[in-house]
């Protein structure tokens, strides 16, 4: 059963979807150390959803999603933040999985986990085929991947990439989640 390091969070990946990080707690930095040190084709880390507990902090995140999306790292930059190391990565959504076994710290500074890959079911489609082009946030995708009719699904996608592009031309075309400098405003 494949074992992977975990990241966290307290938003959502889906396959298709870039998210970017900025890493500068120590046990990710280690963690981007070891991504670094690996083949290109194997820089990968598992997004997961903190049901309880928070994002900063070892230990802090209580409970866990028991499905979680595999992260690909794209782009990685390290920065000096007032005398501090930053790093900027960009994933992109890859796979589904689920955790198979209990995170744990092990031998890294950082959680890992044994995981079992899911199959590509009917919600895939819609977030390859339009997450990207519709740039809709974090919030709007996990609404319409939660509706369970694919008519439902489909109409709800329909109306929130009509209003995020209403709301992109009113902050001048960029994505209204995004703003300058890469910051979320998720």
């Amino acid at each position: 059963m494949p074992v992977i390091p975990l990241f966290p969070l307290g938003t959502l990946l889906v396959p298709g979807q870039a998210l970017p990080l900025r890493l500068f707690e120590d046990r990710y930095l280690a963690l981007h150390d070891d991504l670094m040190a690996r083949p290109e084709d194997q820089r990968s880390v598992g997004i997961v959803l903190i049901q309880g507990g928070s994002e900063v902090g070892d230990g802090n995140a209580g409970r866990l999603a028991p499905v979680g999306t595999e992260g690909v790292l794209q782009r990685s930059e390290e920065a000096d933040f007032h005398g501090s190391r930053v790093v900027m990565w960009e994933l992109l959504g890859h796979r589904r999985f689920r955790l198979d076994g209990m995170p744990s710290a092990g031998p890294t500074a950082y959680l890992t986990a044994e995981v079992g890959w899911l199959a590509d079911d009917d919600r895939a489609p819609f977030t390859h085929r339009r997450a990207a082009e519709a740039g809709l946030s974090v919030r709007d995708r996990q609404r319409i991947l939660e509706a369970a009719d694919p008519a439902a699904r489909d109409a709800l996608a329909d109306e929130l990439i009509r209003h995020e592009q209403w709301l992109q031309s009113q902050f001048g075309g960029r994505p209204i989640h995004q703003m300058p400098g890469g910051e979320s405003l998720n």
